[in-house]
């Protein structure tokens, strides 16, 4: 099992070292800070701020993958298709309902949880735009309030900005990173859904009680499910089984609701893996950087009992220094 666990900051939460300092973090920072010196350092991911995909989308496409992400990976990790699990080849993408605001020289993507959209109201917006999709062979998914899934063969190898590179941020500077040429349809598609959105009653009935309307729709993690095409640094080309596997064998957590989950990869990670099993992964993602982590491993025998015995414990950052050093900006970087 590969586990993720983000901060706070790497959510687009408050600064780190409030959230560092609450009486929650600090339980999960005393209970899990001696699994430090348990644990190797492997590699590491730097952010880059016009990456299409988030420090956490990488990290686990490079567990899924078992390589180094290169250049023409970004913006298409097919982590839509990973989700539905479709081991047929169909590309997939998820659709977010979201409210642009409209400025004077910009709309800006505000965060879909800022709608509070019930469930009821999501379906009836659903059921509004649906047969625009239809109509021209894509198909339509209700998957929750705010995560909606489309299926088309345009979707193959199109690269999307991940809808948190957005958030908070002009929405044509994001969207335009997606080839017009290649996602003409659904962009005219999305541009339709708008119209039908602007004049659906239920949006009427949300600005009646001062409630943000839900005037658009964002398109990315697109993709079909398959191993990478040009397998790096001695990984193999994966098949269905492979990617599928290695899918359900990661999970992602904010550090809120880790502990059960860092229990679960503990649990795992002190048994060897035997023949044709992945050393088990932990990924601290914050906010500039993430890092990954194996299980330190003694030899076993005489050699493991002598070595335990006098070889000094290795030496290790402490849990928060770690945390802290991920959310902390680069030299010379703006926060």
């Amino acid at each position: 099992m590969h586990l993720i666990v983000m901060t706070e900051a790497a959510q687009g939460g408050g600064a780190p070292e409030a959230a560092l300092d609450s009486p929650s973090w600090e339980g999960l920072l005393q209970r899990w800070s001696p699994l430090m010196m348990r644990l190797a350092p492997s590699w590491a991911l730097q952010e880059d701020p016009e990456a299409l995909n988030t420090l956490a989308e990488q990290a686990w496409a490079r567990l899924v993958w078992g390589r180094a992400l290169q250049t023409p990976d970004d913006g298409r990790l097919p982590l839509e298709a990973w989700l539905v699990g479709d081991t047929s080849g169909t590309a997939w993408a998820r659709l977010s309902p979201f409210h642009g605001l409209v400025g004077a020289d910009r709309i800006t993507l505000l965060p879909p949880a800022d709608l509070q959209l019930s469930e009821s109201e999501s379906r009836e917006l659903f059921a509004a735009v649906h047969p625009l999709f239809d109509s021209e062979g894509v198909q339509l998914q209700w998957h929750g309030p705010t995560h909606w899934r489309v299926a088309h063969e345009s979707l193959r190898d199109l690269p999307c900005a991940s809808r948190p590179r957005a958030e908070g941020d002009s929405v044509q500077r994001w969207q335009g990173r997606t080839p017009l040429a290649a996602s003409r349809l659904l962009r005219r598609l999305q541009n339709e859904a708008q119209m039908v959105l602007h004049e659906h009653p239920v949006n009427r009935l949300r600005e009646e009680r001062g409630a943000l309307a839900v005037n658009s729709l964002w398109l990315d993690h697109a993709g079909a499910a398959t191993g990478p095409s040009d397998p790096q640094d001695g990984a193999a080309a994966q098949g269905p089984t492979t990617w599928l596997q290695a899918v359900r064998a990661t999970a992602v957590r904010p550090w809120s609701q880790a502990h059960e989950a860092l229990q679960a990869w503990v649990d795992g990670a002190l048994v060897p893996p035997t023949e044709g099993q992945s050393e088990p992964v932990l990924v601290l993602c914050g906010r500039y950087a993430a890092q990954a982590f194996t299980m330190r491993r003694l030899p076993g025998g005489w050699r493991g009992a002598i070595a335990r015995t006098l070889k000094p414990p290795p030496r290790s950052k402490p849990l928060r220094d770690w945390l802290q050093g991920l959310d902390a900006p680069p030299s010379g970087a703006a926060p």
